[in-house]
């Protein structure tokens, strides 16, 4: 079997955050004449449910840069992957030390929840803002995330603002080793990045490696755009960066296909899907 994968934000999503009627309408006639698509991101189910509304995908989606697979049929996460209690207690201890704050992702009893200790940079207040207003989502203030979590799954970290601001923070995380790091540019607000820790067995690589198991998937295609899709076409048999991509994840790529402005995934899908039928016929 084969499946294709895509990123959301910047790759199969416009710049405004929305999957178009020509995407929906094509991915999902596709996918009831028999093709496996899935979507692996960043983004939490509180957002890609929303996202997603009307395809029905028929392989578990990868979310928070594969810290959790969650099977939007089922309604449930298949396998998460949980930061261990040596690693959780050095991140905490190094956001007190950097002084940073950012959002903790727990999952107890099939539901994730969202946590942070203040909201005091204009880039989080963004974050919160858009993820509240746009989709519901519910965040939780705690006095101190070392003691108030200590009993909690925790899944994933993120945070978000000026690049510059977050370097040092990035580098302490890489030389500890403990934990796996993604630190992207944020494709709607120029000048902000993310950074985002999970555990060391979570990575879009680790995600799609599993899925190709569970599935006996033979062929992996997907698509992507950012720093944090790498990993997963280090996975995939076949790797296609849109127009739009950064430059190293065009190099990357096997292909470059139109941008996430024009269609450019289900495009692709449409044409290499109306190609495969043509060589059956014949």
């Amino acid at each position: 079997m084969h499946l294709y994968i895509s990123d959301l934000d910047g790759t199969l999503l416009t710049p405004d955050a929305i999957i178009t009627p020509y995407s929906r309408q094509t991915i999902s006639r596709l996918i009831e004449n028999g093709l496996r698509f899935s979507v692996a991101t960043a983004r939490t189910l509180a957002t890609v449910r929303q996202i997603l509304q009307g395809l029905a995908l028929n392989v578990p989606v990868v979310l928070m840069n594969g810290a959790c697979l969650f099977d939007l049929q089922q309604d449930r996460y298949v396998r998460t992957e949980e930061i261990n209690g040596p690693a959780k207690t050095f991140l905490f201890d190094l956001l007190r030390q950097h002084d940073m704050a950012g959002f903790v992702y727990t999952v107890d009893e099939n539901q994730l929840h969202t946590w942070y200790e203040r909201i005091d940079t204009p880039a989080a207040r963004y974050y919160v803002d858009e993820r509240v207003n746009r989709y519901g989502k519910v965040f939780t203030c705690v006095k101190e995330f070392q003691h108030d979590l200590a009993n909690r799954s925790v899944v994933y970290y993120s945070i978000t603002d000026r690049t510059e601001k977050l370097a040092d923070l990035h580098q302490a995380l890489l030389q500890s080793g403990q934990l796996n790091v993604a630190f992207y540019h944020d494709v709607y607000q120029p000048g902000n990045s993310y950074l985002e820790v999970s555990a060391l067995s979570a990575s879009k690589y680790h995600a799609l490696q599993t899925l190709r198991t569970m599935y006996a998937f033979d062929k992996i295609t997907s698509f992507g755009d950012n720093y944090n899709d790498l990993p997963m076409f280090q996975a995939s048999d076949q790797c296609l960066a849109v127009a739009n991509a950064l430059p190293e994840v065009k190099t990357a790529a096997d292909e470059v296909i139109g941008s996430h402005t024009n269609d450019g995934v289900a495009r692709w899908l449409h044409a290499r899907m109306a190609l495969s039928q043509k060589e059956t016929r014949l």
